[in-house]
């Protein structure tokens, strides 16, 4: 018999049946009739074209056709239990994959984790650091941190924070700009990783520059963010970015939010089963707290 012709279902039935042999037994087993469990019996007996069980005034009784096959049918179905168990090792309860960009874990979430972590030492963290699309299949994803809403029907979305982007320099550097026009004077940090560049950033302030193109380039926001640190010139970066090195003094704000940049937001995403999950809404909980901090 073909594997996609085989009447899995019913051999459940009486697999369970044999081992108590007993149709009540097994029906409250699986959570159904006596009656529906003998009816599983006969279908099955005529698919197979052979008896199955000897009804006595006692009890059932295997038929030597029936007993020879139940040791491997036994093995098949604890065979399919381990494949379940597998499937499901990297969903467990206590083992949380988050998706998020290297920028992203490294300059926001990374200082924030101790107080997930530390308050939750059964769980295992695994952190997949990316910034490709996230496949939740594929890469046995629960959560994923991106930074544009994936609009994908199967998916679960929240927005976590907007971001605004900010120019930043070192104290050293920073106290060499007084006014716009002094940034000219200044080298420049590229980020790669936003669209808004220091050439839109002379346009939309009326400004000269005769090499608004010169200067370091880096396509990952946390590579800015240490090249500014280092004295290397001033850059434009995501402020939720910067925040900690803005909080301890590392970094100055220079001048204020940039209004004409295109405001982008950091979004957490997951297939449906996945977002119910509780491990997942523990972590979605945490974390959107941790945004107001």
């Amino acid at each position: 018999m073909k594997r996609t012709h085989l009447p899995l279902n019913a051999l459940r039935v009486f697999e369970a049946a044999a081992r108590h042999l007993s149709f009540t037994r097994a029906a409250d087993e699986l959570a159904v009739t006596p009656a529906a469990v003998g009816q599983h019996i006969r279908a099955l007996e005529d698919v197979l074209g052979l008896i199955l069980f000897k009804r006595t005034a006692r009890a059932l009784v295997l038929t030597t056709e029936a007993e020879s096959a139940l040791s491997s049918l036994r093995q098949g179905f604890e065979k399919f239990e381990d494949a379940v168990h597998l499937m499901q090792s990297g969903q467990a309860s206590s083992v949380l994959t988050i998706m998020v960009s290297d920028s992203f874990v490294s300059k926001w979430l990374m200082p924030r984790l101790p107080s997930f972590y530390n308050a939750r030492k059964h769980m295992q963290l695994r952190i997949v650091n990316s910034d490709k699309p996230a496949d939740f299949a594929q890469e046995n994803i629960d959560l994923a941190i991106t930074q544009d809403f994936e609009n994908r029907t199967q998916l679960r979305s929240q927005k976590l924070m907007d971001e605004e982007l900010i120019i930043v320099a070192s104290p050293k550097i920073g106290q060499l700009v007084k006014k716009l026009e002094d940034i000219e004077k200044i080298s420049l940090i590229h980020n790669n990783s936003i669209s808004y560049t220091w050439q839109n950033w002379f346009n939309d302030n009326n400004l000269k520059s005769s090499s608004p193109n010169a200067g370091l380039y880096f396509n990952a926001g946390h590579f800015v963010i240490e090249a500014t640190l280092e004295n290397l010139g001033i850059s434009l970066v995501c402020k939720h970015l910067a925040s900690g090195e803005l909080a301890s003094g590392r970094l100055l704000q220079l001048f204020g939010k940039i209004e004409n940049a295109a405001q982008s937001s950091y979004y957490l995403t997951a297939p449906e089963p996945q977002w119910r999950q509780k491990k997942v809404q523990d972590f979605v909980q945490w974390v959107m707290a941790a945004t107001s901090k």
